[in-house]
This record gives structure tokens, C-alpha cells and sequence, in this order.
């Protein structure tokens, strides 16, 4: 006789593979989308997104189809789709029916403005893009159409937490009224968008402390001077400068490339030794005269000990009274009369070629 055997209750069946998005043909067709036509890991992306194993098909052609109407390609929306998954389950319908009519921005620019932010797309009409554009139109009036690329970046930010803490700390910063840095800010947008702590408090402490140079000032002058890196070239630009006395603008030192900025160190230096040369000869040719050493046009700065052409100029005495002690042994002979002629000058100038 067979012994009965009791079998446990039968629990409920698992869904089907197809139900769950797990199988089936569909979902086949799903991830061969993802992996053919977007070029991504479709596995990586149902794991940060689970909405994906849900979502029809149609859906996520849509959202590719959405993007590419407006100008991006399949590889821009890839790049969109990787940084934010969920933008394939739900087209940015309102974000870029925005950016393209309120903001407004043509095609070119919309791509441009996408690929580099993505987030844009993520962003929230009411509560992101559009404070941020009416804060650039209103506040800073920034009245150009379309934006330009940097300030269409800035629209992913939020006002309160990000554009209006910078706008104050650059007023407070520096001294300037808020017409004045609405001015910076126009020429500059993306300062907006660079940390406080990690860029803009360094380097407004670097040009007004080791530079010795006034912030208001340059940055009305300069604006740009927040984009390039303070360890990878403002310091060191500025340290080659200094050792060899050479004065420039910031614009210049920061905007030649290495080349030009090289050959700009070479000329500075040979024009103060040429300088210096001149000089020398004439304390050795004695064109001395009572109270005034005449250069020629060449005139001495005194806080550098470096040179500067100035046709017909004459420097005073006093500001040359160390001079003579890089002459060691020369003897120098003093003309006792107030000047000397430009004929007479000019002629002992010519012994110098």
C-alpha cells in the first residue's frame, strides 16, 4: 500500500516573465532599442531606472523621436538618456516646448545647450527654467536673443539656491553697485555657475592680495579672469611676470596660449635689458645734467627698475639715485647745466649704435 504523502500548499505562480518585463518578445525588442539604436547597456539602465522594464516600446521611441526633432542626433539623446533614464519613460515634452519657444533658442543652440547640461531637459518649468529666465531677463537684464550658450546653461539652476547667492557675493566682494556687477555678469554669465568657495573667494583673494591689484577694477575691466584655472595659469602666468618685472594686463597674460604668452616673456625681458644697456652707456658717456638724467625717450619706472619709451622724456634725479651703484668704479661726470640739447643729445645717442 502507497503511503500518502502530504505536499505543501501551492503558493501563487510568479508572473510571467513577460508581465514583468523580464522576457518575452517585447521586452527582447526593448533592450535590443536600448542597445542598437541608443548604444547603451540597457541592463545598467533598468537597474538605476526600474520604470524601463514597464514601459512600452512606442514610449521609448517617442521620447528618441521627441529629441531628434529639435535638432539632436541619436548620439546627442544618448548622452541625455545616460545621464537621466527617466526621461525615457516621460518625453520632456514642457522643457523643451520652453527652451525652444520662451527662451527662446534656435536648434543649433538647443542641441549645444542640452548636450553639455543635460539636466535641462530633467529641470522643472515652473520651479526651474522659468525663475531662471525671468531672474538673467529682469535682474541681471540680460536682454540679447537668443542667449548665448552660456547663460542658456544657467537655466537648470535654481535662483534662490545658486544665481542670487553669487550675484550678492560678487556685489559684496568687490564694492560694486548691482548695476555694475549686472554688467560683469552680462559680458561673463557663467560666473554664475562657479563655486564660491572653490572659485570665485580664491581667486578674488589671489588678484587683491598677492597681485596687489584692485577687483572692481579688473573684473569691470576683465571678467572673463573667473575661467581660467588659478594653479593651472593665473599663478603662474603671474609669478613669470613678476620675476621679471614685466607689467600686463590681465586679458593679456591670461588669453595668449603658451606660445604667444612665451614670446611676449621674451620681448618684455630683452626690452628691459636693451633698457638697462642704454642707460648704463649713458651714465658712462656722463649725459648728466643738473637735476634731470635725459634717457632719450627711454624713462625708468621706479617701482620696478624697469623701462618704458616715452619720446623726449626726462626723469628726475631722485628717482635714479641708486643707479649709480650698479656702476661700480665708474666715475661720473656731472654737466653743470639745466639741460642738454636735443642736437647735442641725439649726437651722442649715435655713438651708442
Amino acid at each position: 500500500m502507497l503511503a500518502h504523502t502530504r505536499l505543501p500548499p501551492q503558493g501563487p505562480s510568479p508572473p510571467s516573465s513577460a508581465a514583468a518585463g523580464g522576457g518575452g518578445v517585447d521586452f527582447r525588442r526593448k533592450l535590443h532599442f536600448i542597445s542598437a539604436e541608443l548604444h547603451l547597456d540597457p541592463f545598467r539602465l533598468l537597474a538605476t531606472h526600474p520604470a524601463l522594464r514597464s514601459a512600452p516600446l512606442p514610449l521609448l521611441r517617442d521620447s528618441l523621436g521627441l529629441l531628434t526633432s529639435h535638432g539632436l542626433s541619436a548620439r546627442d539623446a544618448s548622452r541625455v538618456f545616460s545621464a537621466f533614464p527617466s526621461l525615457l519613460t516621460s518625453p520632456p515634452v514642457e522643457p523643451i516646448r520652453f527652451l525652444s519657444a520662451d527662451a527662446p533658442l534656435p536648434p543649433p543652440l538647443l542641441r549645444a545647450a542640452v548636450v553639455r547640461s543635460p539636466r535641462l531637459l530633467a529641470a522643472s518649468v515652473p520651479d526651474t527654467l522659468g525663475p531662471a529666465l525671468r531672474f538673467l531677463r529682469r535682474r541681471v537684464s540680460l536682454r540679447r536673443e537668443p542667449l548665448p550658450l552660456a547663460a542658456a546653461l544657467l537655466l537648470a539652476f535654481s535662483v534662490d539656491r545658486t544665481l542670487l547667492p553669487k550675484l550678492v557675493f560678487l556685489r559684496e566682494a568687490t564694492g560694486l553697485p548691482d548695476p555694475a556687477v549686472c554688467a560683469v555678469l552680462r559680458r561673463a554669465p557663467a560666473i554664475l555657475s562657479y563655486g564660491i568657495e572653490t572659485n570665485l573667494t580664491p581667486k578674488l583673494q589671489f588678484l587683491a592680495e598677492c597681485m596687489g591689484r584692485d577687483p572692481a577694477a579688473e573684473l569691470t575691466e576683465f571678467p572673463h579672469y573667473f575661467a581660467f584655472s588659478l594653479e593651472g595659469r593665473i599663478r603662474p602666468r603671474y609669478e613669470a611676470l613678476r620675476e621679471r618685472g614685466i607689467e600686463m594686463s590681465l586679458k593679456d597674460m591670461l588669453t595668449s596660449n603658451d606660445d604667444e604668452f612665451r614670446d611676449r616673456l621674451v620681448d618684455g625681458t630683452l626690452s628691459g635689458t636693451k633698457a638697462r644697456f642704454i642707460w648704463d652707456k649713458i651714465f658712462l658717456l656722463g649725459l648728466k645734467s643738473y637735476g634731470y638724467i635725459h634717457s632719450h625717450g627711454w624713462k625708468m619706472d621706479q617701482s620696478t627698475m624697469g623701462f618704458s619709451y616715452s619720446p623726449g622724456s626726462a626723469v628726475p634725479m631722485k628717482s635714479i639715485q641708486k643707479l649709480p651703484e650698479r656702476l661700480p668704479g665708474v666715475p661720473i661726470r656731472v654737466i653743470e647745466e639745466p639741460t642738454i640739447s636735443p642736437q647735442v643729445l641725439a649726437s651722442r645717442m649715435a655713438s651708442l649704435a
